[in-house]
C-alpha cells in the first residue's frame, strides 16, 4: 500500500502545478512533441522551452521514432498531431495508454469537428486542442492536464 501524502507526492503535486518547493529547483515538465512539419514542430518546441515550467525533451516527426524518443527521454507529456503522414495517431494513442498509462497525452488538430475530439478522448488522450487556439490556451490545456481534471473529465479546448 502506498501513502497518499508524503514528500514525494507533495513534490510531484507542486511541480505539476507549476509551484516551487522550498530548497529545491522547480521541476520542469518534460514534453515530447510529435509533429511531422519541421517549422511547426520547431515553433512549438521554442515556445514550450521559453516557459519556466516546461522543457522539450525530444521531438519526432513520426510514430516509429516517437516510440524510441519516449523510451529515451521519458516525457511526462506527449503532444501529438491528430493526423500524421504515416501511421494512425488514434491507434498510437490507444497503444501508448495501454503501455504507459501514466504518460499524459495532448492531441492537437486542425479539424474543427467535435467528433475528432471525442474520438481522441475515447482513445485515451488526456486533452484535445485546436490548432487555431491561441497559444495561451495551449499552455492552459497542458497545465490543466498536469494538475488533473477538476471534475473527473478531460481537457477539451477549441
Amino acid at each position: 500500500m502506498f501513502p497518499l501524502e508524503g514528500p514525494d507526492l507533495t513534490l510531484r503535486k507542486s511541480a505539476q502545478a507549476g509551484m516551487s518547493v522550498p530548497g529545491r529547483a522547480a521541476a520542469k515538465t518534460r514534453i515530447l512533441v510529435l509533429e511531422e512539419h519541421p517549422l511547426l514542430r520547431d515553433g512549438i518546441a521554442d515556445y514550450f522551452n521559453s516557459q519556466l515550467d516546461m522543457i522539450v525533451c525530444g521531438e519526432s516527426d513520426n510514430i516509429s521514432d516517437a516510440r524510441n524518443k519516449i523510451a529515451e527521454c521519458k516525457p511526462q507529456l506527449l503532444m501529438i498531431a491528430l493526423r500524421l503522414g504515416a501511421g494512425d495517431s488514434l491507434e498510437f494513442v490507444k497503444a501508448l495508454k495501454a503501455e504507459k498509462p501514466g504518460l499524459l497525452i495532448l492531441v492537437y488538430s486542425a479539424f474543427e469537428e467535435e467528433i475528432f475530439a471525442e474520438r481522441t478522448l475515447r482513445a485515451g488522450a488526456d486533452g484535445y486542442v485546436m490548432k487555431t487556439a491561441p497559444k495561451e490556451e495551449l499552455l492552459a490545456a497542458i497545465r490543466e492536464i498536469l494538475t488533473g481534471p477538476s471534475f473527473g473529465g478531460v481537457c477539451y479546448r477549441h
